[in-house]
């Protein structure tokens, strides 16, 4: 292979490296970003259904039900809903 051609090659073949490095990078980005906002979605749904289910308890307690029941309801153990009602000041 003559020098220029050789040159050619070279520089080609580090200009498709530099290319496919990029695209690779860039798919990778794009990856991570979905999976960071399915992600986010998810701990956000979930701190939401939390936050519901404490001002379901709040409410609740507040209306004078007993622990037991709103355990039975909720599925929240006593302890928890004792907790709750205590950072409520409502116990």
């Amino acid at each position: 292979m003559s020098p220029i051609v050789e040159e050619i090659y070279n520089k080609g073949l580090q200009e498709g490296r530099k290319e496919l490095q990029t695209e690779i990078y860039n798919k990778g980005i794009e990856e991570g970003r979905q999976v960071g906002m399915q992600e986010g979605r998810q701990v956000g749904m979930q701190e939401g259904r939390q936050e519901l289910q404490t001002e379901f308890i709040i409410a609740m307690l507040r209306k004078k039900y007993s622990f037991d029941i709103i355990s039975d309801i909720t599925k929240i153990s006593v302890e928890k809903i004792e907790e709750i009602g205590r950072n409520n000041k409502l116990i």
